[in-house]
């Protein structure tokens, strides 16, 4: 005997004398068989609308659009925006700057590249670089002997550059993070009402080395009398306690208990105007990566300036 699978009713018109005619409507099946499909024509189905999915992707992606309007959308920002630094502010900046005033050496082999890379090493320094507990990490006891700065002019205006700089949870930089750093770390916190921002960022280290976090407290400043910007940077423990540092400091430490050492980071990008859309970018920096030989932290060094040759290709 046929089984039934169910009952469904609905509303039909009206007869005379009653508000509501109910219709039954149902469906028969053969015994022993199911409603669904064989597994194996399912599989196949599932396959071709999945194989779908990267052509689906192409056609309707706009994430280079969408990183273009932010890009825009904070540039007028930080042209426009009318924020006062604080004192704690202003101090780093006022730091910072004077990174640049070191005796520099050219890499060998740079002379001719678009992006100048310069070096500076403070012999005076251990051989290897290592964290120092008692200082603070403003002390710069606490940074490293190898120094490292990057000079490149972009055809772009100073405050399209610092947006892109600011926009660190960009879909295309994060998407490049995750392929080389799959798993790690990469957050932003904005600290409301300032020109403050708190970024943390796991790295892979090379050779079996235990993977490095880092948790740094960028700020911004604009010259009044020009279009010229400046980013200053600096370990997040520097930065005056709210409720944005503390908890990038509590997921720091939990990372730093398991699976990865915490490094520091100092340093500056000096964004000048050479014309209405072109600037020249500076950058100078200096880690603490925490015991590593000085020829591991020149490497480190070095993938740190990368930012300013990708700027070339924007």
């Amino acid at each position: 005997m046929a089984a039934k699978m169910g009952t469904k009713t609905r509303d039909a018109k009206p007869s005379e004398g009653s508000s509501t005619a109910v219709v039954d409507v149902t469906q028969e099946t053969a015994p022993g068989t199911g409603s669904g499909m064989p597994p194996a024509h399912a599989a196949v189905l599932l396959d071709d609308l999945l194989s779908l999915a990267p052509t689906i992707f192409k056609l309707f992606d706009r994430s280079a659009e969408i990183d273009y309007e932010e890009h825009v959308s904070l540039s007028q920002y930080f042209l426009n925006a009318n924020v006062e630094l604080t004192d704690k502010e202003g101090e780093l900046v006022e730091r910072s700057l004077r990174f640049f005033g070191k005796r520099w050496k050219r890499k060998s082999g740079t002379l001719s590249d678009p992006v100048s890379i310069f070096t500076f090493i403070d012999n005076s320094s251990k051989s290897s670089v290592s964290s120092h507990s008692a200082a603070s990490s403003s002390d710069s006891s606490s940074m490293s002997g190898v120094w490292g700065k990057a000079v490149a002019d972009v055809d772009a205006s100073a405050a399209h550059v610092l947006a892109y700089l600011w926009n660190f949870m960009g879909y295309e930089r994060c998407t490049e993070f995750n392929e080389k750093n799959a798993g790690m770390l990469r957050t932003a916190l904005d600290v409301p009402g300032s020109c403050s921002r708190l970024v943390a960022l796991g790295r892979k280290m090379p050779f079996s080395v235990t993977d490095r976090v880092n948790g740094t407290w960028w700020v911004w400043r604009r010259d009044p009398k020009n279009d010229d910007f400046v980013l200053a940077m600096a370990p997040h423990s520097d930065c005056p306690p709210n409720a944005q540092s503390s908890a990038l400091s509590t997921e720091i430490a939990s990372l730093c208990k398991s699976k990865a050492v915490e490094a520091k980071f100092w340093g500056c990008y000096r964004i000048s105007s050479l014309a209405p859309n072109v600037c020249r970018v500076s950058l100078v920096m200096n880690t603490d990566m925490g015991s590593i030989p000085r020829l591991a932290a020149v490497w480190v060094m070095q993938k740190m300036l990368v930012p300013v040759a990708r700027m070339l290709v924007k």
